[in-house]
């Protein structure tokens, strides 16, 4: 797995927007259900395409960890959210040819973070 960093000038609130709408957002609750009842590949491939963007991701979970700073030093900083992203029928093909790899099924995670500065005493 490797890691980047991009900084934006842009806004917490638009860089969050812009990355949440680029995502699909699938009702979590009837995606498990379909999914788990697909009676087939194709039928589970449907399923799972039904909840993507157009860029082929969807968001499996949202975590506001900024709130859980926030309320234990009661300022409105940082501001943190880190979103889980990914497709489950990405590593498909490679674990149909390598049956005997482990299914790396695990999404990406984009973590936004509002600039502000730390200071220590």
């Amino acid at each position: 797995m490797s890691n980047f960093t991009l900084i934006s000038s842009k806004p917490f609130d638009q860089v969050v927007a812009a990355v949440n709408a680029a995502v699909g957002h699938p009702n979590m609750a009837e995606f498990g259900r379909s999914t788990h009842d697909a009676r087939s590949f194709a039928e589970l491939k449907s399923a799972v395409e039904k909840g993507l963007s157009k860029a082929g991701l969807m968001l499996f979970m949202q975590l506001d960890q900024g709130t859980v700073v926030q309320k234990e030093t009661g300022q409105d900083t940082p501001r943190i959210i880190r979103l889980f992203i990914g497709n489950p029928l990405i590593p498909v093909p490679a674990h149909a040819i390598h049956f005997r790899k482990p299914l790396r099924s695990i999404p990406f995670v984009a973590v936004v973070v509002q600039n502000f500065i730390f200071g220590f005493l």
